[in-house]
């Protein structure tokens, strides 16, 4: 390509890249935020959003559980379930996925914003196209892992547009309509999602800094901290909202068995996203190194706040991506500044960097269009709507519902709150994912259950189980209840495996499908419900299924079931299937 070169062909032509550039960032984080509704904890979101629409009043006790019934529940959330709740009704799952790309792309552009308000304070121009592409995208990068149809979105927005406003106040006084903004915003995030506590933190350190610059002539600003301590209580639980908050940070469960609040390099297995994180941290804080002269310091105290907050926890990413995106915003804009003079004695170089940034951005899209950077750094995450039913118990929850069958279940705690959207009322379960209201031992003990350090069965005689749903992933669980002469197998679906104790109300269910110990005794009718069905036929009734990866897995969940000639012509169709 011959770059003309005349300065204003170079202008023009650098104009119209760089704009490009900030197309293609903001596409990419938009195709992020594509991907079919595959978390757990949006079932029991939308059934606590339906329960409260149908009885009109707040959830405050536990109504979805048989092992803390009418337990408090400081249930934080109810705003989003309303909202939840009703978009999914209204225009489905698709509804739910607008919303996260809408909150997402929102509280990134209010960080971009924030960068154009530093720029302003210090009366310098806005930050260039070129780089705020790059740092929209990175962004979009480190917020990916907690992209999900959460409460949690709404907190990453009220965090960013708190910085905003702090900033916006940047060598300006506080005048009361910034007060009211700054306390409509956390009486609005008080009752959104449980990091409300961080407003206060932002609040400090923000007024430390004013504190700082006027040495010590603006410490009336401080009686702020008042009025924004007392809105936190304007929430339909008071001051136990406090305490559910701090109870879940200091819950052991969390820390030791929930992937999300694992240390960022906790020894579980290679994950190529937790080097990433530690690059672009290490490149923010040489942007610090780098930007001697006019470096924040309450910009470097929040980047290293969640980075430690993000090496203890992986949930805390989400913050640690917006408070390196204004840290960046400023520190490499000031870096840039002083070799701008340089780049315009260079048009030809700085329209090369531009196109290498088009490159890379075209690059990053179509990889995420087609899976291939999610394959890359180990996460499945297929591009598209709807749901990931393959995820999902879905055929064995229709089982159950189509023939009423009812009581207290036995489940995993990540399958749970999918079970209490399409089963509640008649089927209740034991522990779900909201954590929350569990006492700690509880939760201990039905997760020393799940991993084979406890048997199940004192657990199901002391809480009346006659049901139980066993994930294909949990053996040991499948091969007790298939010995086990009170309980019977009565159905395989893609995810579970649903087992009915042997009780009067079970008994007309269990006659009519129980699937034989003894190998001799599965009839032709029952081996066809043992059998996945065809891939065409199985893609139609399970979304993003992969025929594959779950044929492997019935024929291992048949095995130990004690079915292995059933396994073995799973394994001929399955061979048949993949040679068409």
């Amino acid at each position: 390509m011959t770059i003309p070169r005349s300065p204003e062909n170079h202008s023009r032509i650098l104009a119209l890249l760089a704009w490009g550039c900030i197309v293609l960032a903001f596409l990419g984080v938009l195709f992020l935020t594509f991907f079919p509704i595959q978390d757990n904890d949006i079932w029991w979101i939308l059934a606590s959003g339906r329960e409260i629409v149908r009885t009109k009043s707040l959830l405050s006790k536990d109504v979805f559980s048989f092992t803390i019934p009418g337990s408090l529940w400081v249930n934080k959330y109810h705003v989003f379930e309303v909202l939840a709740y009703l978009l999914f009704e209204k225009a489905g799952p698709d509804a739910l996925i607008a919303l996260r790309s809408f909150l997402v792309l929102l509280c990134l552009s209010l960080i971009i914003l924030v960068g154009f308000v530093l720029r302003k304070a210090e009366q310098k121009p806005p930050p260039s196209l070129l780089f705020i592409s790059a740092i929209f995208a990175i962004m979009g990068v480190l917020l990916a892992p907690r992209m999900f149809e959460r409460p949690e979105l709404f907190s990453f927005l009220c965090f960013s547009g708190m910085l905003l406003l702090w900033e916006s106040r940047r060598k300006r006084n506080i005048t009361p309509g910034f007060v009211a903004c700054l306390l409509l915003l956390q009486t609005a995030w008080v009752n959104l999602h449980g990091a409300f506590i961080l407003g206060w933190p932002i609040a400090i350190l923000y007024l430390l800094e004013r504190l700082l610059q006027t040495r010590g002539k603006s410490w009336k600003e401080g009686f702020i901290l008042i009025p924004l301590f007392l809105v936190s209580f304007v929430n339909p639980y008071g001051y136990k909202l406090f305490y559910g908050v701090f109870d879940v940070v200091e819950k052991p469960f969390h820390q030791k068995h929930l992937v999300e609040w694992h240390p960022l390099f906790f020894p579980d297995q290679p994950e190529p996203f937790r080097w990433i994180i530690s690059g672009i941290a290490i490149l923010t804080f040489l942007g610090f190194v780098l930007n001697r002269g006019e470096r924040r310091w309450i910009h470097f105290v929040f980047t290293l706040l969640f980075f430690l907050m993000t090496l203890r926890s992986r949930r805390h990413s989400g913050f640690f991506a917006l408070t390196i995106g204004m840290a960046n915003l400023w520190n490499y804009s000031v870096v840039f500044d002083s070799i701008k003079h340089r780049l315009k004695k260079l048009p030809a170089l700085s329209v090369s960097l531009a196109l290498t940034g088009i490159v890379i951005l075209v690059v990053f899209n179509l990889s995420l269009v087609s899976g291939a950077f999610f394959r890359m750094i180990g996460v499945s995450r297929p591009f598209g709507f709807g749901i990931q039913k393959s995820r999902y118990p879905w055929d064995s929850a229709l089982f159950m519902r189509e023939r009423m069958i009812k009581g207290n279940l036995f489940s995993g705690y990540d399958m749970a709150g999918f079970l209490i959207w399409e089963l509640y009322p008649q089927v209740k379960t034991c522990v779900d994912g909201r954590a929350e209201p569990f006492p700690s031992d509880l939760l201990e003990t039905h997760w020393r259950i799940i991993v084979g350090e406890e048997p199940p069965m004192p657990f199901c005689e002391k809480y009346e189980i006659v049901l139980s749903l066993i994930d294909f992933d949990d053996r040991h669980l499948l091969k007790i209840f298939r010995q086990d002469q009170s309980w019977a197998l009565c159905h395989i679906g893609i995810r579970a495996a649903l087992f009915l104790k042997r009780t009067p109300q079970n008994n007309s269910i269990i006659e009519q499908y129980e699937i034989p110990k003894e190998e001799n005794r599965v009839t032709d009718e029952i081996r066809t419900r043992l059998l996945l069905p065809p891939p065409e036929i199985l893609n139609r009734q399970i979304s993003y299924a992969d025929y594959a990866q779950l044929s492997r897995i019935r024929i291992r969940m048949l095995e130990d079931l004690g079915l292995p000639k059933t396994a073995e012509i799973q394994r001929k169709k399955y061979l048949e299937n993949i040679k068409r």
